[in-house]
């Protein structure tokens, strides 16, 4: 049996078009209106110019053509092959065994089985599908697809949902697919909003958002921001109460600022910490430093260090030079009664400024 894609006329593949040209003389056994064709045993038709040359099937409707046992299809133009489906619409192509199909010019082929489709241009050649919407291609097994222009490539257990395709970006020939098997996928370029509480207690926003930025496109490739208990979120995590990480409270205040820690020896290299160099400063013979951050801070504004030596509280260490790429540190040795005199020490710094 030959069962092709939907050519011009309706009905596709070699046995319908067959079936179809060669229609014998209307027999009024198993025809409930006397204008069908009726050829399988215990098989019956109500309407005008069906053709049901299998057992025990039955068609509604007009001009559709069921082959194979125990087949029902109601509409106009449906094309029935195989075992054990059950087709409402219009010019669906079904065969395999045991598909239910409803809508109009949906597809399942000689290998698929036990598959439900609704809507309109859905292709299913794997088996136990669940597909809604239109324009999808199923070829994996188990798959579930609901939306416009999905493909689950051939990855069995893939979930896809999607929206209305607002944008029109996907087209038939370049379906929205996923990652991989046995996962869940969708794209809504609305965004998505997993409520808790809608429309219930003192926070009717409670629950996890999924947004495009402002800026979001046919044509741009924006980030998305998740808001959570915030339905409009501004940023790539936008938080509404507490944040706890292992276990913490996240500290969170108005400023986005960013810290730098470390330890450095006496012999001016790095002892703890990343994202910085140190050196102790050539033009002094000793006790002074230089760190330098591997990024800037902001030079919106300088920020804030601080620093002390290792060995206080007969030692002490003071900030010089400070600036949104680096800064300096002196180390002092009390001498009492005489002056401080700079000396070599290790040392440990914080620094926190703007991102």
């Amino acid at each position: 049996m030959n069962i092709g894609k939907r050519p011009l006329g309706g009905i596709v593949g070699l046995a319908a078009a067959t079936a179809f040209a060669l229609l014998p003389a209307f027999a009024a056994a198993g025809d409930l209106t006397g204008t069908n064709s009726i050829t399988g045993n215990l098989s019956s038709a109500n309407g005008q110019s069906n053709s049901v040359p299998g057992d025990a099937a039955f068609a509604s409707g007009q001009e559709n053509y069921v082959e194979g046992r125990y087949n029902s299809a109601f509409g106009y133009l449906n094309g029935v092959y195989d075992d054990a489906h059950l087709v409402f619409g219009m010019r669906n192509l079904v065969g395999g065994w045991s598909n239910l199909v409803a809508g109009w010019e949906n597809q399942t082929f000689a290998s698929s089985q036990f598959n439900f489709v609704t809507g309109s241009f859905n292709d299913v050649f794997g088996d136990n599908a669940w597909v809604g919407g239109s324009y999808n291609l199923v070829n994996g097994n188990r798959s579930l697809l609901f939306g416009q222009y999905l493909d689950d490539n051939g990855e069995d257990g893939a979930v896809i949902f999607s929206d209305n395709n607002p944008f029109d970006v996907r087209d038939e020939l370049s379906r929205f697919q996923p990652a991989r098997a046995n996962s869940l996928s969708g794209v809504f370029d609305g965004g998505y909003a997993l409520r808790t509480n809608s429309g219930q207690g003192a926070n009717p926003d409670a629950g996890v958002y999924i947004l495009p930025t402002p800026a979001n496109t046919a044509a741009a490739s924006s980030p998305a921001f998740v808001g959570i208990n915030n339905p409009a979120p501004t940023a790539a995590l936008d938080v509404v109460g507490d944040a706890v990480v292992d276990g913490n409270n996240v500290a969170v205040g108005p400023e986005n600022l960013r810290i730098l820690r470390g330890s450095v020896t006496a012999a001016g290299s790095v002892l703890q910490g990343s994202g910085f160099t140190a050196s102790r400063t050539p033009a002094q013979p000793v006790g002074d430093y230089t760190v330098t951050y591997d990024t800037p801070f902001s030079s919106a504004a300088t920020p804030v260090a601080t620093a002390v030596q290792n060995f206080a509280p007969t030692q002490s260490a003071t900030i010089v030079n400070n600036s949104a790429g680096s800064f300096r540190v002196r180390c002092w040795q009390d001498g009492g009664a005489a002056a401080d005199a700079l000396a070599d020490s290790q040392f440990h710094f914080m620094v926190i400024g703007p991102r």
